[in-house]
């Protein structure tokens, strides 16, 4: 089964029971035949934040900061968005937050959650990430430069900060401009 199949599968129906963690649990076990996802060890006994602590076999943990990839679970700890710890499956970027396949509240739902608490992601497959193209079936066709470049763009784009940057450059360009004018214009009429 691949990530789409397993998508349509859940969505709209209670998995396990109807925690976070049993839903990732279904899609370790159904699609990327990944290790148990234990909530044993860390600060939040039996949460799902404590799967972050945990070294999971066929997972690798990568970094809040990077480029998330269709098929990685997001864990987060105790935030304001995600007050008992969470973990879900990501679907995509979605600026500053994730659109992911999520259960608890509710059925298993795509939602787009905050990365506001996000502790990093467990990817499928070994060090190289090779397991992704496989798992993720028809949504990505690998890990091209070009998903992560697309991305890289639209996080850039959603943050705020770098367009205040770009709009300051420009306003520091136009002043340079005018007062380069205004004192070229000065020179030859004096």
């Amino acid at each position: 089964m691949n990530l789409s199949e397993w998508l349509d599968d859940v969505r709209g129906r209670v998995i396990g029971s109807g925690q976070c963690v049993a839903l990732a649990q279904d899609y370790s076990a159904r699609v990327t035949q990944g290790g148990f996802l234990s909530t044993d060890t860390g600060p939040w006994p039996g949460y799902a934040g404590n799967i972050w602590y945990a070294d999971i076999p066929g997972y690798v943990k990568k970094s809040k900061t990077e480029i998330m990839l269709p098929g990685w679970l997001p864990v987060w700890g105790k935030g304001p968005f995600t007050p008992a710890t969470h973990i879900a499956v990501a679907i995509a970027a979605a600026g500053i937050g994730v659109k992911c396949m999520t259960q608890n509240p509710g059925a298993a739902q795509v939602q787009t959650i905050s990365k506001v608490g996000l502790l990093g992601y467990l990817a499928p497959g070994n060090n190289t990430g090779a397991g992704n193209a496989v798992l993720a079936g028809d949504i990505i066709t690998d890990t091209t430069k070009t998903v992560q470049g697309v991305n890289a763009l639209k996080e850039w784009a959603s943050d705020a900060g770098n367009w205040q940057r770009v709009g300051l450059y420009a306003l520091g360009a136009i002043l340079i401009l005018f007062v380069l004018l205004n004192f070229t214009k000065g020179e030859i009429i004096g």
